[in-house]
């Protein structure tokens, strides 16, 4: 395994103060020790640390956890950031301690699975945020009451929108800033404290 880290990440939890370890299954490359020894020597200064996947969902990566127990200093808080449509990957995860918070992205509409997901946190009480990434032509004002409606319990409910240029979505119209700004508006009341956090 292989990570990459990201000492301070603004954007992923704000205004929490979050170094960011984005892990892979490349080879060992002495990365895993490396940003082990960054965090443990940042640990003071940090509200948690996160861990997360460029490429597949971690819940889904073989040797994730062993990296993510091998990052994590003692009496740091964890967060696993997750697509959450592994309700019981992320069960073992959270109850063997490898992660204390998770936060949910939905990308474009929620899932069944998903649904499941922020239900079992709900139940369990643990601490969990949801990213809402909107994405153009798939999102809508119907779409995003659906995730909030799933997301009521949550600290922080914070939304994206995602640009088709960026993300080589070939023929697909961006969305427009009236667009975004009725999407945004269609989850007041529904969650606490809604975010938009601009375009990805």
């Amino acid at each position: 395994m292989r990570a990459r880290l990201v000492a301070m990440d603004s954007l992923l939890c704000p205004p929490m103060f979050i170094s960011v370890a984005y892990i892979d299954g490349g080879e060992d490359d002495g990365s895993i020790e490396a940003a082990a020894s960054k965090l443990l020597a940042d640990r003071e200064s940090l509200d948690a640390v996160a861990f997360s996947s460029d490429g597949a969902d971690l819940l889904e990566m073989p040797g994730a956890y062993r990296a993510m127990k091998a990052l994590k200093p003692a009496k740091l808080k964890s967060m696993i950031v997750t697509e959450g449509r592994d309700k019981v990957a992320l069960d073992d995860l959270m109850g063997a301690g490898y992660a204390d918070m998770a936060m949910v992205r939905i990308r474009g509409r929620i899932s069944d699975e998903q649904r499941s997901t922020l239900e079992f946190l709900e139940d369990y009480g643990y601490w969990y945020g949801v990213t809402a990434e909107m994405v153009p032509g798939i999102t809508d004002e119907s779409a995003m009451r659906e995730i909030a409606d799933a997301s009521a319990g949550c600290k922080k409910f914070l939304m994206r929108a995602v640009d088709p240029v960026k993300n080589g979505m070939a023929g697909v119209k961006p969305f427009e800033e009236k667009e975004v700004r009725s999407l945004v508006k269609s989850v007041g009341g529904l969650v606490r404290n809604p975010t938009f956090l601009g375009f990805i």
